[in-house]
């Protein structure tokens, strides 16, 4: 088998294994489609909600918690349909450059959640006689977790910094400070409002 550009690697690899036009190649192309259009389902869920709950502790705009007539949070899907087409639009569609910001934001996500999940269990563990039952293997699992994922994030990282992995990181250095001047926003506009300001013609 000659390795082609043209073909994803799974792709390659079940030409190799089934051959060109079999069932079990076309079987394998139809689970990874799946795969991949949960994958996009599963930003498309949990963004608005993460949006609107970091908007209710007043770290995103307010607009975010506001659902639509679907009862769902419309503003976070559409800003997030616009963000992903633009960058798609930007970087022309090009998988080899938009991978990066899947993978340092997937591998960062899990490994920042299993280590808050190890930080939830030994708090648990401190309560004695009333913590949870099972907390000391759930802690193991979690450590294990945060292993794991955090040993990726590096290698991607060291790996794939120069590819456009650097890029991420900026991104998410970036929005941890926008995030903060969102909150010292809401908290002036708050004092304002406890001191009976209003604006001119108001």
């Amino acid at each position: 088998m000659i390795a082609s550009d043209e073909r994803s690697v799974v792709a390659q690899i079940a030409i190799a294994v089934f051959g060109n036009s079999t069932l079990g190649f076309f079987v394998v192309q139809f689970f990874t489609a799946a795969i991949l259009i949960l994958a996009a389902n599963t930003a498309y869920q949990d963004f608005p909600r993460l949006a609107s709950i970091l908007a209710r502790d007043r770290f995103m705009p307010s607009q975010f918690v506001n659902r639509g007539d679907r009862l769902v949070f419309s503003n976070g899907v559409i800003v997030l349909g616009l963000v992903s087409s633009l960058m798609i639009y930007i970087y022309d569609a090009n998988l080899n450059t938009l991978i990066h910001f899947y993978v340092v934001g997937v591998f960062t996500s899990f490994t920042l959640s299993q280590t808050g999940m190890v930080r939830h269990w030994v708090k648990e563990g401190r309560k004695g006689d009333a913590a949870m039952k099972g907390w000391r293997r759930s802690i193991v699992i979690n450590i294990i977790g945060a292993v794991t994922t955090g040993v990726v994030l590096v290698v991607v990282i060291m790996s794939k910094f120069k590819d456009g992995a650097w890029l991420s990181i900026l991104i998410m250095a970036a929005l941890v400070p926008a995030f903060y001047g969102i909150h010292r926003h809401y908290g002036w506009v708050r004092q304002l409002l406890r001191r009976g300001w209003s604006a001119p013609g108001r």
